[in-house]
């Protein structure tokens, strides 16, 4: 909802479902992944995971890319 731009009430609302339908998906795809690496990154446990957390979010950015 975040990344749509529309009221986080961590509902799957008409309103969700209706900007999820309007949005550039690949421009939602990047900032859901954007958030997704930046919570990643806040983790304390980032510099023991995060090669393999950056690899895998990398893949899923380009997988969810080509699909679009």
């Amino acid at each position: 909802q975040q990344a749509l731009g529309v009221k986080v009430d961590g509902n799957l609302g008409m309103a969700t479902v209706a900007a999820a339908n309007a949005a550039d998906r690949a421009k939602l795809i990047r900032a859901i992944m954007d958030r997704r690496e930046g919570f990643l990154k806040s983790l304390k446990t980032f510099p023991t995971f995060g090669k393999g957390w950056m690899r895998r979010t990398a893949a899923l950015r380009k997988l969810a890319l080509g699909m679009v």
